[in-house]
């Protein structure tokens, strides 16, 4: 039996009737899912690429759900295929497990994205998806992301950024460093701030990371820290570590190889998955 769709069209996009509908912003749900009570991880492309990296390492070890997608007609026009099917490239993955401080939350959701927006789009992208955690009754949200590191050695430091007092006092109680001053951009920041205005519970994690290929290491650098947020899965980052050297390797060997107007730096980050 086909499903009745009722379509409504706003600048450009066609959607269902309920759907999420911003600034050119659409996030549809494949799959009808009690998200209440639930924990948002967000994986968006930055330095190192360090968020969409921890963010299909999670995805994938869970086993988590395919129950949405996140459009627009300003996204780079390609398909990320997924299990044979073609979707965005920004997609919505989730499991009914425990998760959160002391495993307060009862499902965990996953968006994770393989391209980097265009700008003006952050700001509409980061309200949306927050609106949408809202609507959806999702309590915490963390943001992976990666920090270019200042000094050339082989430690790592992890911090974290909290939107509101009870969101830094998560990071205190696990002993997670807590960024005093500086700045954080893109979706991650507009996530920070919307969270501190609207008293919503948004926690930032940071890795130090190179900034010219893929960094696995910090990847699993931020896996570890995340295990502090879900006590009840402990999820193991040893793989992505197993992988590092020869996933560094790999791209620097591509970028040494490549033409000098080949390794011009593109506007949006390469793939990183087959």
């Amino acid at each position: 039996m086909s499903e009745k769709r009722t379509t409504l069209k706003y600048d450009g996009i066609i959607g269902k009737t309920g759907e999420h509908l911003e600034d050119d912003i659409l996030i549809h749900e494949r799959k009808e899912m009690d998200l209440e009570n639930g924990m948002l991880v967000i994986g968006f492309p930055t330095i190192g690429l360090v968020g969409p990296i921890a963010a299909h390492h999670l995805m994938s070890t869970m086993k988590l759900t395919h129950i949405g997608s996140v459009y627009s007609k300003y996204f780079q026009p390609t398909a990320v295929i997924h299990n044979y099917v073609p979707t965005p490239p920004v997609n919505i993955f989730a499991g009914e497990e425990k998760c959160g401080p002391e495993g307060t939350c009862d499902q965990i959701i996953v968006v994770e994205s393989e391209f980097l927006p265009p700008p003006n789009l952050l700001k509409p992208l980061g309200n949306a998806l927050m609106e949408w955690s809202e609507k959806k009754k999702i309590t915490l949200t963390t943001v992976l992301e990666g920090m270019l590191k200042p000094v050339a050695d082989d430690k790592l430091d992890i911090f974290g950024v909290g939107s509101t007092e009870h969101a830094r006092s998560i990071l205190k109680k696990y002993d997670l460093p807590q960024l005093e001053a500086g700045m954080v951009s893109g979706i991650s920041g507009v996530m920070l701030y919307e969270g501190e205005r609207l008293n919503k519970d948004v926690i930032c994690l940071l890795a130090e990371t190179h900034v010219d290929y893929p960094d696995a290491r910090a990847a699993a650098e931020i896996l570890n820290a995340l295990n502090h947020l879900l006590p009840q899965m402990k999820i193991d980052p040893e793989p992505l570590l197993e992988k590092a050297e020869e996933i560094e390797e790999r791209i620097k060997e591509s970028i040494k190889r490549a033409t000098p107007q080949e390794s011009k730096k593109p506007d949006m980050p390469f793939p990183i998955y087959r």
